[in-house]
This record gives structure tokens, sequence and C-alpha cells, in this order.
């Protein structure tokens, strides 16, 4: 009977792996397997109590052992005043250190229980999380309410805080998108205080006292709200958040927050002149639905289709990247705060592909407010939503979040409840109506930062170019033909400012050592930069840093009038033919008093202005050789700045060496996002020079 039993259950197994296969080899995987129905999950009920102060306290019961908790302050960047970043500042140091705790004190405690407490600032509010097992909330809740209530803000903390924020800003600036997204910042809501790009001095200015003030003024009951996730019972909630914060006082009046909402203006086309750059920053902007929009959930179905979308195939990828191969990944979103809402769409491109670029990302714009949507792809993309906000459900950080969203910005009490029914009741004539309320052109600007030198001309097609420089400040031209002096004249004009001619023509040697500064990312190595040149095409440049106390030589260049060889960090750099020929070129020595004899051109294409400062600008051409553009200062006509590809060099300090020739007491010399500063230069002028210094080992 085992035997039986064993023989039909073998029998059974291999009928039932024959029917498997048999199903297997009847899908058509050429189609796309129908979804199936979405789970029956909700968004979780709530109850809302106010203490006596006035704090409003959102609770969400949860049976798991987590506990979270959020306070939202009102204000964020957006308080009143000229100082900008306080917001950033004061969410940062609030957990350096509060009540009897120092910063490092205060870490230690924390992690001890495994908890969590966070900060951070945005345009229009503070936020700060705490979350961590129930079992530790006791203690995690007084580090809390510490740092809501007591928090030390100490001068040690601030210096550490304006130390790093400067270095990063520094570092920062070095990439385009950070500078893109303050561009469309300023573009968007103007001087507002939240889009305001800071800089070295904004924070040096912010002191011990502002920060004070701030607290002061902005962190209240009745100007914050608290959310608690947690599982507790409605009236364990409510004695527990008693215990923390039922003594919080409310200042005697909330802060005033300053914007001017959502206004693009006339500057139509924002160029950012970043003269490094190999690539643009795209960016087209424009308005969007604010929180209290009836429209506003269905946007993000419509973003979703342009460029919003992930894996999804969404327009925007698929033209920019699949048809044209411009980018890796463009992207797209509709965002909103108190004050309004907006759309950007973005892209990095190629230089030589930035308008095309732009013209394909408008010609999708008006596709999606020109043709309704296929019923196939509208469906994928509800999918998709339901799907990621039913997954969201699970994160009682989003959840803390959401409550208190419903009663910052206004919105319907049951618009979480009701956001599943809202995507997958969405039509296409709704998409249609609404890209056609948003996707207007003459509503929408377009901001780039990248090479103006290179891209200017191209984005003219598109309207009037505002120019910009890196610190998203105005930067006047005028044409060559105003200028009033044509570049020949500039020219001669700069090399007598640098000693005239006949004196530059007569240095047969020159060499150079200063200390430098190299700054790579977040690194910042101290060090020395040394070039020796000699007549005609013979150069040597290094650069040394120091390194865990041991001198290190990062980068060697050696060049003669037969060879080139580039050396970084003892490794010889492969080079072309057309590299070694055009490095043998560019060193020449004294290069600007023998353009003429090497057969250059120089052009004028106008005057900028740059700083409050004015400068010709001068291309300058020469067989065998990158382009250069000079920037010349218009009164004293020394050189201020030389672009040359990727590589801007820029003299400060000019002063007089051997023979009345003027040469720069300082360097800077940028390089993609590695910059070098060198100052301390010391000249000696047709000095001995061992002739095997310009030979590579």
């Amino acid at each position: 009977m085992k035997l039986i039993k064993g023989k039909v259950a073998f029998i059974f197994l291999i009928f039932a792996t024959m029917a498997e296969t048999l199903v297997a080899q009847q899908i058509d995987r050429s189609q796309r397997p129908e979804a199936d129905l979405a789970p029956e999950i909700s968004f979780p009920p709530y109850t809302t109590f106010i203490l006596d102060n006035g704090l409003k306290v959102f609770f969400v019961e949860d049976p798991r052992p987590l506990v979270t908790m959020r306070l939202l302050v009102r204000g964020g960047n957006a308080v009143a005043g000229e100082q900008t970043g306080l917001g950033d500042a004061v969410a940062d140091l609030l957990t350096k250190g509060s009540g009897e705790n120092s910063a490092q004190k205060f870490a230690e405690k924390i992690d001890f229980v495994g908890g969590s407490i966070l900060a951070s600032a945005s345009e229009d509010a503070i936020s700060l999380r705490a979350s961590g097992l129930k079992k530790y909330i006791e203690a995690i809740a007084g580090l809390f309410a510490q740092v809501i209530l007591e928090p030390r803000f100490p001068e040690t903390e601030l210096t550490k805080y304006k130390a790093l924020q400067i270095d990063g800003l520094e570092a920062s600036k070095k990439q385009a998108d950070f500078i893109a997204d303050y561009a469309v910042s300023k573009v968007l809501y103007g001087n507002a205080p939240f889009a305001r790009m800071p800089t070295k001095e904004d924070i040096n200015s912010i002191s011990r006292d502002a920060l004070l003030d701030y607290h002061k003024a902005s962190f209240s009951p009745k100007n914050s709200t608290l959310a608690l996730v947690g599982n507790f019972s409605p009236e364990e909630a409510k004695e527990f958040v008693e215990k923390y914060f039922a003594d919080w006082k409310s200042a005697s009046k909330a802060p005033q927050l300053l914007s001017g909402g959502v206004k693009i203006g006339n500057q139509k086309i924002v160029l950012v002149d970043r003269p490094t750059s190999v690539q643009s920053a795209v960016r087209i902007v424009g308005p969007g639905p604010g929180y209290t929009d009836h429209d506003r959930t269905r946007a993000f179905l419509v973003n979703s289709i342009f460029g919003g979308g992930t894996g999804l195939g969404n327009r925007l990828a698929m033209n920019l990247r699949e048809t044209h191969g411009w980018t890796y990944s463009p992207y797209s979103y509709f965002t909103a705060n108190l004050f309004g809402g907006s759309f950007v769409a973005a892209a990095d491109v190629r230089n030589s592909v930035t308008d095309s670029a732009i013209g394909e990302i408008i010609r999708e714009l008006e596709r999606m407010a020109g043709e309704r949507v296929l019923a196939e792809e509208l469906n994928l993309n509800v999918q998709s939503s339901v799907g990621n906000y039913l997954m969201s459900l699970a994160n009682p950080e989003r959840t803390a979040a959401r409550v208190q969203n419903i009663d910052f910005y206004g919105l319907p009490s049951d618009y979480y409840d009701k956001l599943v029914d809202v995507y997958t009741t969405t039509t296409a004539d709704d998409i249609l109506g609404i890209a056609r309320k948003y996707f207007q052109k003459e509503d929408m600007a377009v901001v780039v930062v990248g090479k103006a030198s290179e891209i200017r001309e191209d984005l003219e097609r598109f309207g009037e170019v505002t120019l910009w420089n890196e610190d998203l400040e105005p930067i006047r031209t005028v044409s060559a033909t105003q200028v009033g002096i044509d570049a020949n004249d500039a020219w001669e004009k700069m090399l007598d400012a640098m000693g005239g001619k006949a004196q530059l023509q007569s240095v047969t040697a020159l060499s150079m050592e200063g200390a430098a500064v190299l700054n790579a990312g977040p690194q910042k190595l101290q060090g020395t930069y040394k070039m020796v040149q000699a007549y005609r095409n013979k150069e040597f440049v290094e650069l040394t840093a120091q390194f865990s106390g041991q001198s290190m030589t990062l980068f060697q260049k050696f060049t003669n009038e037969t060879t080139a060889a580039q050396i970084q960090q003892g490794q010889k750099i492969p080079m072309s033919d057309e590299d070694v020929q055009k490095q043998i070129a560019a060193a020449h020595i004294m290069v600007e008093a023998w353009l003429n004899e090497l057969k250059g051109g120089v052009e004028l294409q106008g005057l900028k202005e740059i700083d409050g400062a004015e400068y010709l600008v001068v291309e300058v051409n020469r067989e065998g050789v990158d382009e250069h553009v000079y920037y010349i200062h218009s009164q004293t006509f020394l050189p201020y700045r030389i672009e040359a590809g990727e590589t801007v060099v820029i003299y400060s300090d000019w002063k007089e060496i051997d023979g009345g020739i003027m040469q720069p007491d300082g360097l800077t010399i940028q390089f993609g996002q590695v910059e070098i500063g060198v100052s301390n230069i010391s000249y000696t002028v047709n000095g001995t020079v061992d002739e095997k210094i310009f030979q590579a080992p």
C-alpha cells in the first residue's frame, strides 16, 4: 500500500509539472500582464486634540513597536528679514546641544537608546522628527522636547557650522545643478528670502543672537503642530504629549512670512554663464497648482506621464534619452508651498545640443496640451501612482507629515482618503485640461546654466536672453560695435599695461612658485604650485600637496619643442598626437606679446560687467590651440580672466616684477569641479634654467 501511494503521488507530480509547463508555454510574453486589483487599504484614521497652550496634536494609532513624533513649525526660510539661510542654520543647530547636553552628549544619549532625532528647514517650515522603539520612547521624547524647548546654539557649534557651510557652498557652486536650482527659485520667487542663493558673507553674518531670536519668535505652541504615530490609545497619547509639552509657552505674536508668490516675470530666457561647462543644465519652469487647487492631485498624473514616471517610459525620457541620446535621466515635477505652486522640467545635455533639447521639451509640453493621452498610457500611470501611494502608507513618517499637511496647507480633511479614487477616476479629458492650464508657453521661462560663449546665440531663437553670472547677478553686456575701441587697440593697451611688447618679448626664461590650495569636491589640500617657462615652447608645471604630513606630487606637465607629457600621481596620462601638438603650441612663453608672429588674431566680442567692473571680452584664435577668451579690465587693461575650453584662469593682485613687467600675485585655476588657488607668487626673470626639467622622465 505504501508503494502504491508513492507511485500515485509521483505520477500526480509529473502531471502537475506538465500542466504548469503547458500553461507557461501558452503565455504571450509580448503582452504586458494585467495588473491585479489594488488592495483595499485606506489612509489611517487619526484624532486631533489641542493642549491648553494652543499646541494642535494629531494622533495616529499604529500597532507596530516603532513610535514616530514630528513637530512642524511655520516659518522655515521664508521668515521676513534679510538674513539668507537663517532657517537652515536654526534647523541644523537645534540638535547640536540642548538643556544640559553638549552636542556630543546629546548624540551619545540618543544613540544609546537606538533613536533618531533630525531637523530640516524648507521654504515655509522647519520640521523635527524623532523615532525609536516604544520601550525607549520616554528617553527619546525627553530629548526631543529638550531640543524644541531648550536649544543652546553654542558658539563653538555655530563656528563649525559656518566653516562647513562655506566649504560646502564652494564645492556646490562647482555643480551646475546647484546653481540651476537657485536660478529657478529666483525666476519663480524673485528676491524672496528662501529663493536667494547664500553667499559666504550671508553665512558669516549669522549670529547666535539671531538664532535665539528666531527660535523665540517661531517656536511656540500656536505656531506649531505635533504628530504622534504609535501604539497608544487616544487617552494615552494625550497624556504622553502633555507630559512633555503642556508647559510650553507661546510667543507674543507669530513671525511674518515674506513671499510675493510665484511670478515668472518678463525674463523668459535666463542664461547663467558658467565658462567651464561642457554641459548645459536646462530647466523649463512655470506655474503649477497650489496645495488647495482642486486639480493638484491629477496634476501629479500629468507629470507622471510627461517626465515624472519611473520605469514607465515617460515622454521626456523617451524623447531626450531613447530617441536622441542627449541625456541619461531627464525629469520633471510639480511642487508647492504656502506661497503657490510651480512646474519644472529638467535635463543636462551637451553644449552642442542645448537649443535642440529645449526645443524638444517645448514640443512635448505642447503635445501634452494639444492631444488626449492614450488609454493604455493613462492606465499605466494611474496604476503606478496608486501603487506608490499604497506602499507609502507603511511609512509612519510619511503618515505623520500628511496629517500635518492637511492642517498646515488647508487641505480637505478627506484629501488622502479620496486620493486613490481621484487617481482611478481621472480621464484623458482631465489630463488634457490640466496640461492646457499649466503648459502654456507664454507663462513659462527657460533657465540654462552653461557656457554662454557657445550657446547664447542658439538660445536667442527662443527669445531675448538675460545673462546672469554664477552668483545669479545680471551681467550687463555691450556689443562690440558700441564699445568704441577695436580688438587690436584693446590688445595693444593690454600689452602696454603688462610692461610693453618689447619688454615682454625680452623674457627668455620665467620661473614662478606660490602657495597652493587644491579644492576637489569635499577635499581641501595645501601645497605648492610651480611653473618654469623658456623660449619658445618649453614649459614645466608641477602641483604638490601635503597629505598626512608628507609632500605628494599630484600633477606634472612637461613640454618642449618636440614632445609633451602629463603625469598624474606617478601615472603617465595617455595623450593623442593632436593633444601633444596642442600642448606644445600652448606652452609659448609670454604668448600675448608674440601673437602677431604666431599669426594669431583677435576679435572683440563686447563689454561685460562682472561684480561691478567692466571688462573688454576679446576672443583670441591662433593655429594649433583652442580658442581663448580674454577678459581685459576696461580701466587698467590688465587681464582678469582667460577661458580656454574647460579651463578658466583668474588673475588677481597684479604687481611689478623685474624690468617693469607686471605679473599677478594670485591665480585661481578652475577645471571642471577642481579649483586651485595660488597666492604669494615669487618670480624669477631670465634666470638659469636646467633644460632637463622640460623632459618627462
